[in-house]
Protein backbone atom coordinates (compact mmCIF):
# COMPACT_ATOMS: atom_id res chain seq x y z
CA UNK A 1 0.00 0.00 0.00
CA UNK A 2 2.88 2.56 0.88
CA UNK A 3 4.41 1.36 -2.67
CA UNK A 4 1.11 2.52 -4.25
CA UNK A 5 0.82 5.91 -2.28
CA UNK A 6 4.90 6.29 -3.27
CA UNK A 7 3.97 5.72 -6.86
CA UNK A 8 0.49 7.91 -6.83
CA UNK A 9 2.81 10.90 -4.64
CA UNK A 10 5.70 10.43 -7.85
CA UNK A 11 2.75 10.46 -10.30
CA UNK A 12 1.31 13.67 -8.99
CA UNK A 13 4.67 14.97 -8.90
CA UNK A 14 5.68 13.86 -12.32
CA UNK A 15 2.44 15.95 -13.60
CA UNK A 16 3.13 18.99 -12.03
CA UNK A 17 6.26 18.98 -13.84
CA UNK A 18 5.10 18.06 -17.49
CA UNK A 19 2.02 20.80 -16.54
CA UNK A 20 5.17 23.62 -15.93
CA UNK A 21 6.73 22.21 -19.30
CA UNK A 22 3.70 22.86 -21.00
CA UNK A 23 3.70 26.59 -19.68
CA UNK A 24 7.06 27.22 -20.95
CA UNK A 25 6.53 25.53 -24.54
CA UNK A 26 3.15 28.05 -24.98
CA UNK A 27 5.48 30.95 -24.15
CA UNK A 28 7.79 29.59 -26.58
CA UNK A 29 5.35 29.67 -29.05
CA UNK A 30 4.10 33.09 -28.32
CA UNK A 31 7.65 34.33 -28.67
CA UNK A 32 8.09 32.41 -31.97
CA UNK A 33 4.65 33.99 -33.41
CA UNK A 34 5.78 37.34 -32.34
CA UNK A 35 8.99 37.18 -34.22
CA UNK A 36 7.01 35.81 -37.28
CA UNK A 37 4.53 38.75 -36.99
CA UNK A 38 7.72 40.44 -37.16
CA UNK A 39 9.00 39.31 -39.90
CA UNK A 40 5.70 39.57 -41.80
CA UNK A 41 5.89 43.04 -41.32
CA UNK A 42 9.73 43.63 -42.75
CA UNK A 43 8.53 41.63 -45.70
CA UNK A 44 6.04 43.98 -46.16
CA UNK A 45 8.40 47.36 -45.96
CA UNK A 46 10.80 45.49 -48.40
CA UNK A 47 8.62 44.99 -50.60
CA UNK A 48 7.11 48.54 -50.71
CA UNK A 49 11.10 49.63 -51.11
CA UNK A 50 11.85 47.13 -53.79
CA UNK A 51 10.27 49.61 -56.46
CA UNK A 52 12.64 52.19 -55.84
CA UNK A 53 15.22 51.04 -57.66
CA UNK A 54 16.91 48.18 -59.02
CA UNK A 55 20.13 48.57 -57.36
CA UNK A 56 18.18 48.77 -53.91
CA UNK A 57 16.01 45.87 -55.16
CA UNK A 58 19.26 43.58 -55.78
CA UNK A 59 20.03 44.02 -51.58
CA UNK A 60 16.35 43.91 -50.60
CA UNK A 61 15.38 40.75 -52.37
CA UNK A 62 19.25 39.42 -50.75
CA UNK A 63 17.26 41.03 -47.33
CA UNK A 64 14.01 38.97 -48.00
CA UNK A 65 15.79 35.68 -49.32
CA UNK A 66 17.66 35.96 -45.48
CA UNK A 67 14.14 36.58 -43.92
CA UNK A 68 12.78 33.46 -45.79
CA UNK A 69 15.45 31.58 -44.13
CA UNK A 70 14.59 32.89 -41.02
CA UNK A 71 10.83 32.28 -41.40
CA UNK A 72 12.01 28.39 -42.20
CA UNK A 73 13.69 28.30 -39.16
CA UNK A 74 11.05 29.75 -36.94
CA UNK A 75 8.23 26.83 -38.69
CA UNK A 76 10.79 24.06 -38.21
CA UNK A 77 10.87 25.61 -34.44
CA UNK A 78 7.31 25.88 -34.25
CA UNK A 79 6.66 22.67 -35.45
CA UNK A 80 9.18 20.95 -32.92
CA UNK A 81 7.35 22.54 -30.43
CA UNK A 82 4.16 21.53 -31.39
CA UNK A 83 5.47 17.83 -31.49
CA UNK A 84 6.97 18.15 -27.95
CA UNK A 85 3.62 19.40 -27.23
CA UNK A 86 1.82 16.63 -28.13
CA UNK A 87 4.49 14.25 -26.65
CA UNK A 88 3.43 16.32 -23.31
CA UNK A 89 0.35 15.86 -23.73
CA UNK A 90 0.30 12.25 -24.32
CA UNK A 91 2.43 11.73 -21.49
CA UNK A 92 -0.02 12.89 -19.32
CA UNK A 93 -2.45 10.84 -20.77
CA UNK A 94 0.02 8.08 -19.39
CA UNK A 95 0.07 9.26 -16.43
CA UNK A 96 -3.41 9.62 -16.24
CA UNK A 97 -4.03 6.28 -16.86
CA UNK A 98 -1.38 5.02 -14.15
CA UNK A 99 -2.77 7.02 -12.05
CA UNK A 100 -6.06 5.11 -12.68
CA UNK A 101 -4.08 1.92 -12.21
CA UNK A 102 -3.17 2.84 -8.89
CA UNK A 103 -6.21 3.95 -8.18
CA UNK A 104 -7.73 0.67 -8.74
CA UNK A 105 -4.94 -1.14 -7.30
CA UNK A 106 -5.70 0.67 -3.88
CA UNK A 107 -9.10 0.38 -3.99
CA UNK A 108 -8.59 -3.80 -4.80
CA UNK A 109 -5.63 -4.03 -1.46
CA UNK A 110 -8.39 -2.02 0.49
CA UNK A 111 -11.13 -4.58 0.01
CA UNK A 112 -8.55 -7.43 -0.12
CA UNK A 113 -7.89 -6.00 3.39
CA UNK A 114 -11.40 -6.04 4.55
CA UNK A 115 -11.82 -9.22 3.73
CA UNK A 116 -9.10 -10.41 5.47
CA UNK A 117 -10.03 -8.55 8.69
CA UNK A 118 -13.37 -10.09 8.12
CA UNK A 119 -12.16 -13.58 8.02
CA UNK A 120 -9.99 -12.91 11.12
CA UNK A 121 -12.99 -11.90 13.28
CA UNK A 122 -14.70 -14.92 12.38
CA UNK A 123 -11.69 -17.15 12.83
CA UNK A 124 -11.57 -15.23 16.71
CA UNK A 125 -15.52 -16.11 16.71
CA UNK A 126 -14.90 -19.78 16.02
CA UNK A 127 -12.08 -20.23 18.29
CA UNK A 128 -14.24 -18.31 20.73
CA UNK A 129 -17.15 -21.26 20.24
CA UNK A 130 -14.87 -24.16 20.37
CA UNK A 131 -13.31 -22.77 23.79
CA UNK A 132 -16.96 -22.77 24.75
CA UNK A 133 -17.37 -25.85 23.57
CA UNK A 134 -14.22 -27.28 25.36
CA UNK A 135 -15.09 -26.08 28.44
CA UNK A 136 -18.14 -27.42 28.56
CA UNK A 137 -16.59 -30.53 27.94
CA UNK A 138 -14.54 -30.49 30.45
CA UNK A 139 -17.14 -29.51 32.55
CA UNK A 140 -19.24 -32.20 32.30
CA UNK A 141 -16.77 -35.11 32.35
CA UNK A 142 -15.49 -33.71 35.60
CA UNK A 143 -19.59 -34.02 36.58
Amino acid sequence: RRAAEKELTDTKMAKAEVEEQMDELAAGNRGLKKDLEDMRLAKAQVDAELGQSDAAKKVLEKELQDMKSTKAEVEVQLQQSDAAKKAVEQELEEMKSAKEQVDAVLEHSDAAKKAIEKELQDMKSAKAEVEIHLKQSDAAKKA
